[in-house]
């Protein structure tokens, strides 16, 4: 059993601790023992831990709109590879391919 508060370093910092106190009694005195625990690490592992869970609720309840926009931004740099080495005339052109120029790309990028 104990509790949690705050303890002053010699430099006048404070840091947590975990502080319990035993007691015993003796037929002549009553002995009390205190134990205290550094407990900064802990601390600060346990705000981590909130604050990652924090981004991963955050990130669950906007899973639509990040996977939406994981779909485009690795989508818009595969856009114009296959446009390399097809020439500017037939990427323009309106409608589709003549007998003759389909064969002339069909050749080119086998």
């Amino acid at each position: 059993m104990g509790r949690e508060t705050l303890a002053v370093r010699k430099d006048g910092t404070t840091f947590p601790i975990h502080l319990a106190i035993g007691h015993t009694k003796l037929p002549q005195d009553d002995i009390f023992v205190g134990l205290i625990s550094d407990i900064s690490e802990r601390i600060m592992i346990e705000n981590s831990l909130r604050h990652n869970e924090e981004q991963l609720k955050s990130f669950i309840q906007n899973i639509q709109s990040v996977v939406y926009r994981c779909l485009i931004l690795n989508a818009a740099p595969m856009h114009d590879v296959g446009k390399i080495g097809i020439p500017d005339s037939i990427i323009q052109k309106q409608g589709k391919q003549t007998e003759e120029e389909w064969p002339e790309e069909m050749e080119r990028n086998q």
